[in-house]
């Protein structure tokens, strides 16, 4: 299991994401602003940080090297 980051809201996370991929499937956010969807993540949610930390934690429960 991963422990998520203190100061990240996971649930609103998970929101933002899954409202932007269902905007950019159905096109009324364009593809292209995919990047900038990207940076929103890191700045706005700390997505990097997550990311970094539950690879690190995996890394240490032995389910990836």
């Amino acid at each position: 299991a991963v422990i998520v980051p203190e100061g990240l809201h996971w649930a609103d996370l998970s929101k933002y994401i899954e409202e932007n991929m269902i905007a950019f499937i159905f096109g009324t956010r364009p593809i292209s602003e995919y990047s900038q969807f990207l940076e929103e993540l890191n700045t706005s949610f700390g997505f990097e940080d997550y990311m970094k930390s539950a690879g690190e934690q995996l890394r240490e429960q032995g389910y990836i090297e």
